[in-house]
């Protein structure tokens, strides 16, 4: 009895230095100016898999670029400025998100800042690792929301599904590296998911610089940049 207490009385002060620890590094992260970063995610379930790398950069107070290859070397854009979303479509041009049937653009793994936020309200689950990295574990729709760029095309069982999130932070305590790896139950069976992100600067970026393939600059049209500087205007 007398080391159950013990183990108790540990456990409470090692769970508080968790929690601290992540909400910091999550404020930290979150003050920036700017970032860059790199994601990459793949997905095998019974009929398939598929797999998607993205690159770009976020700006405060809200905005995301980001020039992603998906499976079959499909390339494509994406611009968030606050909650609204455009991509690009190989015939159309430029198209908002929902008109593209592409509702996870810019959500999830594609936005470390979408990422944090879901992850600030789940503080409580924090386990510092030996090795100073942070893990989480989660079950049940708290999946849902950290997962955005895949849970928006539904058909989830999150119920039934698991979630282990891993992050690695930099000798400023922001992140470093998020590595995510699941079990999700899905209308067609079982699936599987790991995805990691990868910041790789801090306070670089000014403004949103997207290129194709080829390297060469790709416009934004008028609706865009006008959104950009609406967006900017109520950051200052």
């Amino acid at each position: 009895m007398k080391l159950f207490w013990l183990l108790l009385a540990t456990a409470a002060p090692q769970a508080d230095e968790s929690k601290q620890t992540l909400e910091e590094a999550i404020r930290r992260t979150r003050a920036q100016e700017s970032y860059e970063f790199r994601a990459k995610a793949d997905a095998t379930f019974p009929n398939g898999s598929f797999e998607y790398t993205a690159s770009g950069a976020w700006l405060a107070p809200g905005l995301l670029g980001l020039h992603t290859t998906a499976s079959g070397n499909k390339e494509g854009h994406v611009v968030r400025v606050g909650d609204k979303v455009w991509v690009t479509h190989s015939i159309l041009g430029w198209v908002t998100a929902a008109e593209a049937g592409e509702d996870g653009a810019g959500k999830g793994i594609q936005n470390p800042d979408d990422l944090l936020a879901a992850l600030s309200s789940r503080c409580d689950r924090a386990r510092l690792r030996p090795d100073q990295t942070i893990e989480l574990r989660f079950t049940g729709k708290d999946i849902g929301s950290i997962l955005k760029d895949l849970s928006a095309g539904g058909d989830f069982d999150f119920d039934k599904s698991h979630l282990s999130v891993r992050l690695s932070l930099d000798d400023a305590s922001r992140l470093k590296q998020a590595s995510l790896s699941a079990e999700l139950s899905h209308a067609q069976g079982p699936m599987t998911y790991s995805a990691t992100v990868d910041v790789t600067g801090y306070n670089v970026p000014r403004e949103i610089t997207l290129t194709t393939g080829a390297k060469k600059e790709l416009p934004l049209p008028e609706p865009i940049r006008k959104a950009i500087r609406e967006l900017q205007g109520k950051g200052r």
